[in-house]
């Protein structure tokens, strides 16, 4: 999928994605997801990165995806926390559903504050500053997820 641009489709034109619009996008989904429901899912997941770019400092956004075709994972479980600290947040804490996780460059996970109050901010994580826990075992699905240790 990223040879193909699918996790680029939502990058900005002038930095080499292809900023389809979102009705093209769903049609590249759906097309995705009929042949396979878990490669149509991956692909929801991992092309949010140009999404998250948009509500960054563009130059700072950019230095986060010099490759515009990486994939980018995403919790939606408030399950840890975000401390402010000098020149940010430290994040801390297990995210059990991460789709994505296993091939993406970056992980959004939402913010919670340290009364366990969600906030409406996602931080947005490298991976490599992430430990992915395998928990994904089911049977029937494919979908790779797994818990996410921060």
């Amino acid at each position: 999928m990223k040879q193909a641009g699918v996790f680029g489709m939502a990058m900005p034109r002038v930095w080499g994605g292809s900023e389809l619009d979102p009705l093209t996008q769903f049609r590249v989904i759906e097309a995705l997801a009929m042949a396979d429901g878990s490669v149509g899912w991956c692909a929801m997941i991992g092309s949010d990165g140009g999404y998250v770019t948009a509500f960054l400092d563009q130059d700072v956004a950019r230095a986060m995806y010099p490759d515009v075709l990486v994939a980018t994972a995403a919790a939606a479980t408030t399950t840890g926390q975000a401390a402010r600290v000098p020149g940010g947040y430290r994040v801390s804490g297990r995210f059990p559903f991460v789709s994505g996780c296993q091939h993406c460059e970056w992980v959004c996970v939402p913010q919670v504050d340290r009364n366990g109050v969600p906030e409406t901010r996602q931080c947005v994580l490298p991976l490599s500053q992430c430990e992915i826990l395998d928990t994904w075992h089911t049977t029937g699905s494919a979908a790779p997820a797994a818990t996410m240790s921060s």
